[in-house]
């Protein structure tokens, strides 16, 4: 009775995860694998022919992601593979055994099915749908390798027991991962310390796995030192030297970065309400460790952030359905649905509209910290209006909608997000809210928060009009008022007082700057292309305040909120007034006009139902609408950026299998079957022609990745040493690429065009605007500047130019 209870449950979890193999297999059809790893295939069927990285293959990597491709080689030797199916079969094979011992050692922790079955149908999602075109990449390859090793750990925290061979078969595997590049073992020693301090012993990491992994490790740094001398001695110090790594700004300002930082964010916050700490804890250490390898590396490329964005991914999916359970359980109360985790769901999302639309350079860095900042200011006037309405509005279906309608208002009143009109929405308004509940004599503890937001307002842009009338209409309602605490309208002035004295004395110093500077800068750094027809879309957002104005009067005598309705008047009246003012033909200008008109349409229709006895069934699915927005909003922080990210590179890579396919230099080659090329480039992108045209890359130098950083120190007048020193290496690599064309004699060369951008600027628009064309850099060309070297000139001689495709040139021998 217990093995079919097993053999049920196996069944259970398997099917998912079949399913998405399936969708693997109809991916990989469609899209090739990494240029990388079709070098890596090639070095390895190299080596076994007796090739060294001095001659035969000269690659930055260590030689064990050359060694885990032998198999492939023999796969396609001895079966109807090729070597491109090969190595998918290969991979696919340690992604299941992978997948089948995270299954074994996770039902033993994991006794709920359904969480079990999203946890592996998580790990199968991002151990095969996400790297796409990357898969069995030699991140792809750590991920798998590695994961069940994690899983382990978790297992020794429990102290649950493990079986002798399944702690060795763990240990090897995961030791042959985090040898494929030193800083992965980031990983194994933030997950030994944890375990060390849980279990608060000095010699808990002396367990099997751990004891296999170190051997793994010493067994391969000696073979290393044995049997690939020329890595060690000639590979690593040009690496050291050479290799091209990118700034921390590039690093950081990244989509993937955001929704990692976000899902982080969301599991601190839900982590004393989900089951099964432990995983939660194990996750989140684990993300960041992989992350600190990936900061580490200073690569920004897809490939590089997979393993960190994998177990984002997974903890996203735990805490997700968590959530969805908790949200629509019937035997429970639903605990998660609390202030704080409302708002903050609501206000997460923000993150998805600061992520970059374009290339990043210092503006769009500037560009991205500005909306961060104003992200971070939405989630704090959401906070303050979710606690305001709480205490203004005694029925909950007018505090859901006065939330609901803010909340669209705020994200969704401008595109993209962050505009200037937009921020005065969320300084303003919370202000606004201080008002009411001041006249209804309740104490506010938020006084100083909103005044200082308000204060910020009057910096910004000139809100002393709406400032006079609100306060003039406190005054006539109660004139009792100003005995009382004043703490928002005090703030406030005194920012402005300050703004005002400051400004004042930069004028007297004659600097030249002050706050109007920046706010310039925020205008224009903030510049959209605005709507095709923009005048309509104006016209049509101020004659709908007008309507909202015109019943928020009519109805102001039958209102039972006399006070709310008739701030959010006052103020849609200045606002309409203030876009006129602003910018009279922009649609951005009616922004904070129309979220006030939205506010006092959410109270009119919220009265109107309170006020019909058959329509107060609708408070009921309100709160069930409550749950599920909060539901799809946690859904669509934890997972909308990973599907979109996946969406997105499935469908680059389709269509880049397609072009490379279709490209005429693939036509070239398919004309020419059986030849043999080289490639110079700083990129190794047209290897894949050797795939789609079945011609053979016969060079030593998949991609010249020493290159850039080497014109640097050979152009730097300053340091003679260093410049000595990059002359000698140059001559070395030089007369490398000249012995390996004499040595396999390619039939064709492959050159790409060495290209520069030249940026124009345009004299259309006062804060010039630029656009930038492509040209070949002639002067820079990889033949001229090999050809000041005797060596290569000879080796040189034998080729002559046959054509130019696209962006590289054809030499052929001859």
């Amino acid at each position: 009775m217990e093995k079919a209870a097993q053999l049920k449950k196996i069944l259970i979890v398997s099917l998912p995860c079949l399913l998405l193999m399936m969708l693997w297999v109809f991916i990989q059809t469609r899209i090739g694998i990494h240029a990388d790893n079709v070098y890596f295939i090639q070095a390895a069927q190299r080596l076994l022919a007796g090739g060294s990285y001095l001659h035969g293959f000269f690659e930055p990597n260590p030689p064990l992601v050359i060694l885990l491709n032998i198999p492939v080689i023999f796969l396609a030797k001895y079966t109807a593979f090729n070597s491109t199916d090969a190595f998918r079969f290969y991979v696919a094979i340690l992604g299941l055994l992978s997948v089948g011992l995270s299954y074994n050692l996770l039902a033993r922790i994991i006794a709920d099915t359904k969480s079990l079955v999203v946890m592996l149908s998580a790990i199968t999602l991002v151990m095969f749908i996400l790297p796409n075109v990357a898969f069995g990449e030699r991140e792809s390859l750590f991920f798998i390798l590695s994961l069940p090793y994690v899983w382990m750990v978790l297992l020794r925290i429990e102290k649950i027991p493990v079986a002798t061979v399944e702690a060795l078969i763990v240990g090897v595997m995961a030791g042959i991962g985090f040898c494929l590049k030193p800083y992965f073992f980031m990983l194994p020693l933030a997950l030994e310390a944890w375990l060390i301090i849980q279990h608060k012993y000095s010699f808990a990491w002396l367990r099997i796995e751990s004891i296999c992994i170190a051997l793994v490790a010493l067994c391969y740094l000696a073979s290393v030192f044995l049997f690939f001398p020329d890595y060690v001695h000639a590979v690593v110090p040009i690496l050291t030297k050479y290799y091209l790594i990118t700034t921390w700004q590039t690093m950081l300002f990244d989509p993937v970065c955001a929704y990692i930082v976000t899902v982080l964010i969301s599991a601190v916050i839900l982590y004393k309400r989900l089951p099964y700490p432990h995983i939660t804890k194990l996750l989140m250490l684990t993300i960041v460790a992989l992350a600190a390898a990936y900061y580490f590396s200073r690569r920004p490329d897809y490939y590089h952030q997979l393993p960190m964005l994998s177990m984002t991914i997974i903890l996203g999916c735990w805490c997700g359905w968590q959530i969805a359970g908790d949200l629509f359980s019937r035997s429970r109360s639903p605990a998660l649905l609390t202030p704080e985790l409302f708002k903050w769901f609501l206000a997460a999302i923000v993150l998805f509209f600061i992520v970059p639309t374009t290339s990043i350079n210092s503006s769009s860095i500037n560009l991205m910290t500005l909306r961060l900042v104003i992200a971070m200011l939405s989630l704090l006037s959401i906070a303050i209006i979710y606690q305001y309405s709480q205490r203004i509005f005694a029925d909950e279906l007018l505090r859901f909608l006065m939330r609901m309608v803010f909340m669209v208002s705020l994200f969704f009143s401008a595109i993209p997000y962050g505009q200037r009109e937009q921020l005065m929405v969320v300084l303003v308004m919370p202000y606004l809210f201080d008002r009411m509940l001041m006249l209804q004599d309740q104490k506010n503890r938020l006084g100083l928060i909103t005044g200082v937001m308000f204060g910020c307002a009057l910096i910004i842009d000139y809100h002393l009009a709406l400032l006079a009338i609100l306060e003039i209409f406190v005054l006539f309602q109660n004139k009792k008022i100003m005995r009382k605490s004043y703490n928002a309208l005090l703030i406030a002035c005194v920012i402005y007082a300050l703004y005002l004295l400051g400004s004042f004395n930069f004028l007297l110093q004659e600097l030249g700057f002050n706050v109007s500077v920046i706010k310039k800068y925020y205008l224009y750094s903030l510049t959209v292309k605005h709507p095709a027809n923009e005048g309509q879309f104006e016209n049509m957002n101020r004659y709908y305040c007008y309507l909202v104005a015109v019943m928020s009067a009519i109805h102001f005598k039958k209102t039972n909120y006399r006070i709310v309705n008739g701030i959010l008047l006052l103020s849609l009246l200045v606002f309409i007034g203030l876009s006129f003012w602003w910018q009279p033909v922009s649609h951005f200008a009616t922004i904070p006009a129309l979220c006030t008109a939205n506010l006092l349409v959410a109270l009119i229709i919220g009265e109107l139902l309170l006020t019909k006895p058959s329509l107060m069934r609708m408070v009921a699915p309100c709160v069930f609408i409550e749950k599920l927005l909060i539901c799809i909003l946690a859904c669509a922080v934890l997972f909308l950026g990973a599907f979109s990210t996946m969406y997105v590179k499935i469908q680059e890579f389709v269509e880049d299998t397609h072009n490379k396919k279709a490209s005429s230099l693939t036509a070239f080659f398919a004309q020419h079957p059986n030849s043999t090329f080289d490639y110079f480039a700083e990129d190794n992108d047209k290897l894949l022609v050797s795939i789609y045209s079945k011609a053979h890359f016969v060079g030593q130098f998949p991609m010249f990745w020493w290159l850039e950083r080497m014109k640097k120190q050979l152009s730097d007048q300053n340091h003679s040493d260093e410049q000595a020193l990059a002359l000698k290496d140059e001559s070395l690599l030089v007369g490398m690429i000249a012995q390996s064309l004499i040595a396999n004699k390619p039939q064709y060369i492959i050159v790409t065009t060495r290209l520069n951008t030249s940026c124009v600027i345009s004299s259309a628009s006062p804060l010039g605007p630029y656009h930038c064309q492509t040209i070949a850099d002639t002067n820079g060309s990889y033949i001229k500047l090999f050809s000041k070297y005797q060596t290569f000139r000879e080796a040189w001689q034998s080729y002559k130019y046959v054509d130019t495709f696209d962006d590289v040139e054809v030499y052929q021998r001859g």
